[in-house]
C-alpha cells in the first residue's frame, strides 16, 4: 500500500497510523511544506518518481505515472463520477 501525505497536511495522522497498520509492500511518502489538497493539485509536488518506483517494485504490470497519457486514463473514472 502506498499512502502520500503532505507534512502540513490535518490528515497526516491518519496515513501514519494506516502506514502503521498496513501489511507489506508499504510505503509512506510525506511531502515537504504540503497540504492536504496539495498532493492533488500542484503537480509539481506529487512525488511522481517515488509512485513509479513503488509500483514498478510491487505490480506485475508497473504503469509509468510520468507519462501523461496514463495519468490521464487513471483521472478519467474519477471525473466521471464529479
Amino acid at each position: 500500500m502506498h499512502f502520500i501525505t503532505g507534512e502540513i497536511s490535518h490528515f497526516r495522522e491518519f496515513s501514519e497510523e494506516a502506514y502503521k497498520l498496513a501489511g507489506q509492500p508499504k510505503e509512506l511518502v510525506v511531502v515537504p511544506g504540503a497540504g492536504h489538497v496539495d498532493v492533488y493539485d500542484r503537480v509539481e509536488l506529487i512525488p511522481f518518481d517515488k509512485l513509479t518506483s513503488f509500483f514498478t517494485e510491487n505490480l506485475k504490470s508497473p504503469i509509468d505515472f510520468a507519462s501523461t497519457k496514463d495519468l490521464l486514463r487513471l483521472r478519467a473514472p474519477l471525473a466521471s463520477t464529479r
